[in-house]
């Protein structure tokens, strides 16, 4: 959807203890989106459906219980391999 190189695509799963969501401890997702341009309201929208539609039945949790940030971050903010970007 951002049609940014692979190489530059990090992923990390924490499995946290005790989230609360809605003010329930049942299972829920946190997800934090960071990218250097490339985050507009349509792409948002197309990678909230798709990460909702890809996790909630992987996961058995309702994609009402996947919460999602997206941060479009300043390339001079992003630094990677002694430099930014």
């Amino acid at each position: 959807i951002l049609g940014k190189p692979l190489a530059y695509v990090q992923s990390m799963v924490v499995e946290a203890e005790g989230m609360v969501f809605a003010g329930e401890s049942d299972p829920s997702v946190f997800i934090e989106i960071k990218s250097i341009g490339g985050l507009s309201p349509e792409n948002c929208k197309k990678l909230s459906s798709e990460c909702c539609g890809a996790l909630s039945p992987l996961l058995s949790i309702p994609s009402k219980r996947i919460y999602i940030e997206f941060t479009d971050v300043k390339p001079s903010l992003w630094g990677w391999d002694g430099t930014t970007f």
